[in-house]
């Protein structure tokens, strides 16, 4: 006698799970063997073929009426453009609203790195670029020379007191054992 046989409760426990499974297994996959809908159902008619030229996108003249009348515009009307004031030149952004991350400079490259704070967007400019109306007209060590409106204007790497590139701080400093 097994050691399972020996223990009718057990016995009888687990054959009324399988018994369980069973039935769980046969009233979950019965209705869809039994009310499945039938395969042999014809189709009303053929199956519709399409073409590449069916599927194509329409021409750009059928979308001229939504240009016409706007869909999120209340009356459906287009927008009035604002008409340009007359003498006046658009005002440029304050210099302080950039400020100047690093410049590479080589024998055959000048480029600048310059940040627009209130973005925080990196813009990579060479001379003769323009920056939000300004031309770069000089890329040098630690600065750019910035012209608009025959006025120019120096932007530089900000300074920091009490560092150099080229120093380095005591603190840093290790000395080699001999």
């Amino acid at each position: 006698m097994t050691a399972i046989a020996q223990h009718p409760p057990l016995t009888l426990g687990l054959a009324g799970f399988a018994a369980l499974g069973a039935l769980s297994l046969l009233l979950v996959l019965a209705p869809s063997l039994v009310l499945s809908p039938a395969a042999r159902e014809e189709l009303p008619g053929p199956a519709p073929r399409f073409t590449a030229g069916d599927l194509g996108e329409p021409a750009l003249s059928s979308y001229s009426s939504i240009a016409e009348h706007p869909l999120f515009n209340a009356r459906r009307e287009k927008d009035a453009a604002p008409a340009p004031v007359p003498g006046t030149a658009p005002a440029l952004p304050a210099l302080s609203e950039y400020r100047l991350a690093g410049v590479v400079l080589s024998s055959s490259t000048k480029l600048a790195l310059v940040e627009r704070v209130a973005s925080k967007q990196i813009v990579t400019l060479k001379p003769g670029d323009m920056l939000d109306g300004r031309k770069v007209d000089d890329i040098v060590d630690g600065s750019i020379v910035l012209s608009a409106a025959g006025a120019s204007e120096t932007l530089a790497i900000p300074h920091v007191d009490g560092w150099s590139r080229t120093a380095i701080p005591a603190a840093t400093a290790t000395q080699v054992p001999k």
